[in-house]
C-alpha cells in the first residue's frame, strides 16, 4: 500500500459546514465506543464483536456515511484488540483507548470515495459531499482503497500492484561471502 497526502482545507462556508459535521460526528462514533467499552469493562460484560456494533450504530450517526461509521468502529476494535495483546505480551501499562476527542478523521472505503475528472467526492450522510480537487501533478499509484479527511490534508492510501519480476535468469549469491569468485545462474554452459 501506498499513501498519497494532498493539502486540503475546504474553500466554500457549506462545504467547511460538511467538513466539520463529518469530524464531529467521527469523534461522536469514536466517542459513543470509547464510553461504551468502559462500561462493558466496568460490569464485566462480554465485548460485542465489530458486526455487533455496526447493528447498533445504524442510522445513529446521520452526518457520516455508514462505510465511515463500519470504518471508526473497525478502527476501534483494532485498539482494542491491539491493547489486549500488548496486556498479555507482558504490557500492563497498555492503554485501551480513552480519549474523547472533540473531532476526528473521518474514513471512507473506495466503494464510497469517488474519483472522476480529478475530483474526489466524498459522501457525509445528511451533512452533505465534500468534493476534493486533486491537484493535477498527482497520481495514484495503483487502486483506491481508503481516503482520510484530515484537518489540513486529505489521505489516499492506494494498492500498489505488485512489481513484475525480471523475465530472465534468476541467479542465487550467498550474502555472507566476502569475494564473489563465480555466479551461476543453474544452466550448464
Amino acid at each position: 500500500y501506498r499513501t498519497i497526502e494532498i493539502s486540503w482545507l475546504p474553500d466554500s462556508t457549506a462545504a467547511w459546514h460538511i467538513f466539520t459535521a463529518a469530524r464531529l460526528e467521527a469523534a461522536a462514533v469514536w466517542n459513543w465506543l470509547v464510553e461504551a467499552h468502559a462500561d462493558h469493562r466496568f460490569s464485566g460484560e462480554r465485548w460485542p464483536t465489530k458486526a455487533d456494533w455496526q447493528i447498533q450504530a445504524k442510522g445513529r450517526f446521520p452526518n457520516l456515511n455508514s462505510q465511515s461509521v463500519q470504518q471508526t468502529i473497525a478502527d476501534f476494535c483494532e485498539a482494542v484488540a491491539a491493547t489486549i495483546a500488548l496486556r498479555r505480551d507482558s504490557r500492563p501499562d497498555a492503554r485501551y483507548p480513552f480519549r474523547k476527542p472533540r473531532y476526528r478523521n473521518a474514513i471512507f472505503t473506495n466503494q464510497s470515495a469517488k474519483i472522476r475528472d480529478g475530483v474526489l467526492t466524498l459522501p457525509c450522510g445528511q451533512a452533505g459531499k465534500l468534493h476534493v480537487h486533486i491537484p493535477s501533478g498527482v497520481m495514484l499509484p495503483g487502486r483506491l482503497i481508503e481516503v482520510r479527511l484530515h484537518f489540513g490534508k486529505v489521505e489516499l492510501v492506494c494498492e500498489v500492484p505488485s512489481s513484475v519480476r525480471s523475465q530472465g535468469p534468476i541467479i542465487g549469491v550467498d550474502l555472507c561471502v566476502n569475494t564473489l569468485i563465480a555466479a551461476t545462474d543453474g544452466e550448464k554452459a
